[in-house]
Parts: structure tokens; sequence; C-alpha cells
């Protein structure tokens, strides 16, 4: 499985905008995660269209923004609104990291998924962040789009190249 875009961003001092034309590929893995297990699948392919403006500074941002599904191959609508913040330092070194997001969605009559991130950011000539993640609500990036709210609670650690 595969997500691909390719963003048109702009900024001027605190305020950016990014709009993003975006492809989810999701059946290439579906073959092998169900084998054998009795669980249907279904293949949630899709491109989508989104803009999302933001206004930050060097220490987090606030962000609000919205989409539409241009083609899925589930009979899905179109409608996607989401927004969030992220307080963080982008300085070397360590810093604390809180991200809050909210989204929702047409397919799901507008219920919202809400996702919060919180942990530690090591910024070298490299970024290296150990996150504690927290969603409930709707999983529209998976095969599995279709069933009740998912509860998720994982432990991520990100690499930046």
């Amino acid at each position: 499985d595969y997500r691909g875009s390719l963003p048109l961003e702009v900024r001027h001092g605190m305020v950016s905008a990014r709009l993003r034309l975006s492809h989810l590929s999701d059946h290439l893995g579906d073959g092998f995660a169900l084998d054998g297990s009795g669980v249907r699948g279904e293949v949630a392919s899709h491109e989508w269209a989104d803009l999302t403006i933001a206004a930050g500074g060097d220490f987090g941002r606030i962000y609000l923004g919205g989409g539409t599904i241009l083609h899925a191959e589930l009979p899905v609508t179109r409608e996607v609104l989401f927004g969030g913040f992220e307080i963080g330092s982008a300085a070397p070194g360590f810093s604390p990291l809180l991200a809050v997001h909210w989204q929702t969605f047409g397919t799901k009559d507008f219920s919202g998924t809400l996702n919060v991130q919180a942990g530690l950011s090591f910024i070298a000539e490299r970024r290296l962040d150990l996150v504690f993640v927290l969603t409930h609500g709707d999983n529209p990036y998976s095969q599995f789009f279709n069933r009740e709210s998912i509860d998720l609670i994982a432990v991520e650690l990100r690499a930046g190249l």
C-alpha cells in the first residue's frame, strides 16, 4: 500500500497554504493480510484534493482545511473537513511535542475523528520523534473504512530523512 501527493505550497510571514492532489492505494497487501482470516476487506483506494490554511510561528501552528474525494472505488460522499494545532520547537535539541487533529467525513454523516499525539522531539542533523498516539473515530485510510469507529493507542518512533 502507498500514499502519494503533489502539493503546491505558499507562505507569507506566519500564514501558509497548501493545495494538494493525493492518491491512496489501499489494496496491494490485502490478499496477504486477509488470507485465511475470514475477514472481508474493501478496496479503499481513492484520489482527493484538499486545501489547508495555517498560521504559525517558532513554537507551533494552527490549521483548518477541507477537501473533496475526486474518485473512489467505494461508494462514498465527497466532503472532508479538518483542523488542529501543533506545539513544538524546530530548534536543535530536545523539546516536547503536542498535536491535536480533528477531521470529519461526509461518508460518515460528518462524525468526527480525534487524533492526539504527545511526546519528545530531538533535532540535530535529522529529526527523531518518540510519540504516543491516541485516536478515536473513523479510519478512512484503510480497507475497513465502513466499520464502526476505532480506538487506537500506539507508540511511534519517527525519523526524518
